[in-house]
């Protein structure tokens, strides 16, 4: 696989398409902090975008990913996922989330096959009408879609292996699969490239490119600012509320990140 790029021209939103994520006024606050984690947050966004989401440490980034992906429902404001409630769309796995990897329990014992195995979990629960259900509901075809996506992330020689045998980039690349496999059209990933080698963010990124162009939804935080050019269609400048959102070369300025994160960045 290469690594696609992708022009900075500003993203055109499909004709009389309803938004994937429509955030308004979204405010959250911490139990004991006396300073709000986001403030007024609003922002749209379309199928086939794939925006970065860029701010300094303690920007509220992981904050507004928790929220989206149903973590955290500790907010105010109002939030749409493809004009539903945030739960419908829990429950019809139309939302996948790759946490930090800090906020993983990566003691948990548990082979690469069946991390992405689980990600079709939301799948069959609906084909089971809502029982549980166990081993024996997952079939062959869920076990061919789970080794297809890890073939697709260059992972499925590692498919017998725990999890926790595997380097950072490895494991990210796992939780890509999972998503894949849960065939999800709204993706958020918190930091997916952080500590990866390079062959892993070309695969993590030639994936996620191609979901785009699918017509999938990406959202994802990332340190590589210079990187964002090549690959995003918009970029969201956040830093507790939203500095700017919109194509890379009008977000990716120096007085902008300078008022994002306190200072200049040798990048441009």
């Amino acid at each position: 696989m290469k690594l696609l790029e992708q022009s900075n021209q500003d993203f055109e939103q499909p004709q009389g398409s309803m938004p994937v994520v429509a955030a308004d006024n979204i405010s959250a606050r911490y139990p004991l902090d006396k300073e709000l984690a986001l403030d007024s947050v609003t922002f749209t966004m379309f199928p086939g975008e794939l925006v970065a989401l860029i701010g300094p440490n303690g920007a509220g980034k992981s904050t507004l990913f928790k929220i989206l992906s149903g973590v955290n429902r500790r907010y105010s404001g109002t939030l749409l996922i493809d004009g539903a409630s945030l739960l419908s769309k829990q429950k019809a796995n139309f939302i996948a989330y790759m946490p930090q990897e800090g906020d993983i329990d990566w003691d948990y014992p548990i082979l690469v096959k069946e991390v992405v195995t689980l990600g079709l979990y939301g799948n069959i629960r609906q084909q089971k009408l809502g029982r549980l259900f166990g081993l024996a509901d997952y079939s062959a075809s869920h076990a061919a879609l789970a080794r297809k996506a890890l073939q697709t992330v260059e992972m499925d020689s590692y498919a017998n292996r725990d999890i926790k045998a595997l380097s950072g980039g490895q494991k990210k690349r796992v939780f890509l699969a999972r998503a894949l496999a849960q065939d999800a059209h709204l993706l958020l990933l918190d930091e997916p490239l952080s500590g990866v080698d390079q062959r892993s963010e070309e695969v993590i990124m030639n994936v996620l490119t191609e979901m785009a162009k699918a017509g999938a939804t990406v959202l994802m935080a990332s340190h590589d600012i210079a990187g964002a050019r090549r690959y995003a269609n918009r970029v969201l400048l956040l830093n507790k509320t939203i500095i700017k959102m919109g194509p890379t070369e009008s977000v990716i300025t120096e007085p902008l990140i300078k008022q994002a994160f306190g200072r200049s960045l040798h990048f441009f």
